[in-house]
């Protein structure tokens, strides 16, 4: 459109439509009143936000277990995860400077609560395996130099020790120490384990409840 300006009568010069070839919105906007442009110029970034590449930082040690079309969790500064997302794209090299490898994520973004520049924490499953008890990595208690768990019986709570088996950055497996269907203190463990400590015994081999 701009090779058409010298054409134009000197009437249609006081307004012009620069159109953008797609829909979107402008992020960035370099031109001022009474510039002389060019058509090398470039005066206005228009994009669409409604699909977003995001992009993963991964540690060398980690990347080599990183595939195209793994599932992806992500959580926004919000708290609020995504839905379930993949990846699509890891990059062969190596960044000299980070010794970080990037993977990329495209993922809907309709709603536009992703924006350009903003920080997210990912979670890559590379592995899916069968579990029988699993539980919240924060349930754990370190007693008496054990890892327990707070069982709910019919004389209160017990502390019960337990062997971890498979883990991610939320979850854990138990592998022994606790059955399917029994009642597990999920918060304010850590009060339990004081009572304990300072009333009852020294640790999750010592036979005693708290109430």
């Amino acid at each position: 459109d701009l090779k058409k300006l010298p054409t134009e009568p000197a009437t249609e010069l006081s307004r012009f439509a620069v159109r953008s070839p797609f829909t979107g919105r402008i992020i960035k906007k370099d031109i001022v009143l009474g510039e002389v442009i060019t058509n090398a110029k470039e005066i206005f970034v228009v994009a669409d936000l409604t699909t977003v590449w995001i992009d993963l930082d991964l540690y060398r040690k980690d990347s080599d277990n990183v595939k195209k079309g793994q599932k992806v969790i992500i959580t926004l500064p919000s708290h609020r995860q995504l839905p379930e997302a993949v990846i699509d794209y890891v990059a062969p090299l190596v960044d000299e400077k980070t010794r970080t490898t990037r993977a990329r994520v495209i993922v809907n973004n309709e709603d536009e609560e992703l924006r350009p520049g903003t920080f997210i924490t990912a979670e890559i499953i590379t592995k899916e395996i069968e579990a029988g008890v699993v539980i919240d990595r924060d349930i754990l208690q370190e007693v008496g130099g054990q890892t327990c768990v707070f069982v709910q019986d019919e004389h209160g709570f017990e502390p019960r020790p337990v062997r971890l088996g498979g883990t991610n950055a939320r979850k854990v497996e138990i592998i022994a120490g606790l059955s399917p269907g029994e009642l597990v203190v999920v918060k304010n463990g850590f009060r339990l384990k004081a009572a304990l400590e300072t009333g009852i015994g020294s640790g999750c081999s010592t036979p005693g409840h708290v109430h």
